[in-house]
């Protein structure tokens, strides 16, 4: 539990240091192969306004399977709709078997290569909206339950993360503090108190004793109101 918070917690941080998506999502891979492990793994943003970030794949390889995606998506449709059915996160090989995967295109594009034997994929979502990907692979020993456990709690966090990156951060000129200046970002963004908890690694009642003093900043009555206010550049 106490790696978890951690991890969280740093996760959370990452977000809120990076101004650069990339340097966020190699972070993000430090993070996880310390807490988990693999051997290759990449994330993507479900916009697709940047190539993937990859670790321990050929760049080159990666984007000449590129025109293959959709045929990639096919074959792993139904470790898709099992990671749905659970928390987001599901291993290809447990789901389609050792066999059926072998004989996959994406297998023998991507993972074969490299000598992969299992991967982790975990699909991050905000609201029922997805908005990006972790890969994580091996080429050794199955994943474990408790490291299936692991990426599964720390997913909301990690999809808040990730989605704080589709949208730049608002502009505003009232005294904030910087942690006031990270809630009113993802409030911007529609989060709620406890979305906007789990991005900062902290409490919906702490979020919520940080809304009050930045409507109070800010002139705002509303959660809208603070919104409008930051979005028009009216804050003073």
């Amino acid at each position: 539990m106490a790696l978890l918070d951690s991890t969280r917690a740093d996760v959370a941080a990452l977000a809120q240091s990076h101004g650069d998506a990339v340097a966020f999502e190699r972070g993000l891979l430090d993070l996880l192969a310390r807490a988990i492990g693999f051997d290759v793994a990449f994330v993507e943003s479900k916009s697709g306004a940047r190539p993937p970030t990859l670790r321990g794949l050929d760049a080159a390889r990666f984007a000449s399977s590129l025109p293959q995606r959709a045929a990639y998506d096919r074959e792993l449709a139904p470790v898709k709709r099992a990671a749905m059915a659970a928390r987001g996160v599901a291993v290809d090989t447990a789901v389609l078997g050792a066999a059926t995967v072998r004989e996959s295109a994406y297998f023998r594009d991507l993972a074969a290569p490299v000598g992969g034997k299992h991967s982790l994929l975990a699909y991050a979502h905000v609201r029922g909206r997805e908005v990006g990907g972790v890969m994580l692979g091996r080429t050794g020993g199955a994943f474990r339950a408790r490291e299936i456990a692991f990426l599964e709690a720390l997913l909301p966090t990690m999809a808040l993360a990730l989605a704080s990156f589709e949208r730049a951060a608002p502009v505003v000129n009232a005294p904030l503090t910087p942690r006031e200046r990270d809630v009113l970002g993802y409030l911007c963004l529609g989060y709620t108190n406890a979305e906007i908890a789990h991005a900062c690694g902290s409490s919906p009642n702490t979020v919520r004793n940080q809304l009050v003093k930045v409507f109070a900043k800010l002139g705002a009555t509303t959660r809208a109101e603070a919104v409008g206010i930051t979005l028009r550049g009216e804050a003073t």
